[in-house]
């Protein structure tokens, strides 16, 4: 039986992406366009795996009210899934994209509070699925109830089950789960910062800490830096990718698709090199669409080809 990659999403939210010629603070406002996706990190990662034809599964809450249409979109891109259902209101989240300016406001609401017997459900859940699965991602917040060392928690149970985790998360959430080694991390040179207590004076600092990191029990490190690229780091091999001149439209979701192919790559033994490549690729394309529409196989294909990589050591 093929092993599946499990993706949780712990505070899934509806994206409502607004697409304004020009923002006018405190003023009227006109949309030109509006969509709404199935959104929240672990989301987003399965519908890129699903894409490039792997088999996600994606976990996590839902709160009773607003789910469906978050249902129904996983279900008309034949993602599985099995969501362990709480009070509340699943989140909407705003994406006011200003065309004018290329710039994308954020506003995200704070969703449903989960309980223990909630956290209960989940884990036991989550427990029976790692035994046929081959990567664990953690992804994203965490709604009202759930600790930051939960994902330290997920990470040890898969660990049990000999299964890979990648962790996609920043803050209290990003350190924590750190003290649980996770195989995979993927910070944006910000969280990496904030992990590191303050800004790097340069690349090789960034470079230096990255090897502690790695010293200290982590397999691989993806690091993206928006505009100028991406790093993919192990112990014994460290690529830094340069990205070829492309339109950005929204940012929401690049770090999504980078997540899925570096999943993609793991469970298919990719080279570091040939991981590093898909991985930004994807990140990029995601970038270049409007809303939280992610990347198709055949443009990250095409788009790998005009990337060059940089040997870091």
């Amino acid at each position: 039986m093929q092993k599946t990659i499990i993706t949780v999403t712990l505070n899934p939210c509806l994206d409502k992406t607004i697409t304004l010629n020009g923002f006018c603070e405190g003023g009227l406002n006109r949309a030109e366009a509006v969509r709404t996706d199935a959104g929240g990190k672990g989301i987003n990662v399965a519908k890129v795996l699903a894409r490039f034809g792997s088999r996600p599964l994606a976990l996590g809450f839902l709160g009773q009210n607003g789910s469906r249409p978050i249902l129904e979109e996983l279900e008309n891109r034949g993602i599985a899934h099995d969501f362990c259902v709480t009070e509340g209101n699943t989140r909407t989240n705003y994406k006011l994209f200003d065309r004018a300016k290329q710039q994308v406001t954020e506003v995200n609401e704070p969703g449903f509070a989960v309980e223990e017997p909630n956290i209960r459900e989940f884990t036991a859940k989550l427990e029976e699925k790692l035994q046929n699965a081959s990567a664990l991602v953690l992804a994203g917040s965490c709604p009202t109830g759930v600790t930051a060392g939960f994902y330290g928690r997920l990470t040890e149970l898969a660990r049990q089950y000999r299964v890979k985790t990648i962790l996609d998360a920043d803050g209290d959430r990003l350190a924590a789960g750190l003290s649980a080694k996770p195989y995979a991390i993927k910070p944006n040179r910000f969280e990496l910062e904030q992990l590191h207590g303050g800004a790097f004076d340069d690349d090789a600092a960034m470079y230096g800490y990255c090897r502690k990191l790695l010293d200290s029990g982590v397999g691989l490190i993806v690091l993206s830096m928006g505009s100028d690229g991406a790093a993919f780091l192990q112990n014994d091999e460290a690529w830094r990718v340069h990205l070829a001149p492309v339109s950005c439209q929204s940012t929401v979701g690049a770090g999504d698709s980078m997540t899925a192919l570096t999943a993609y790559g793991l469970e298919r033994g990719l080279s570091l090199s040939e991981l590093a490549r898909l991985a930004t690729a994807a990140g990029t394309m995601t970038a270049s669409k409007p809303g939280t529409e992610v990347c198709t196989a055949e443009e990250v294909q095409e788009y790998k080809k005009k990337l060059r990589l940089e040997k870091i050591w």
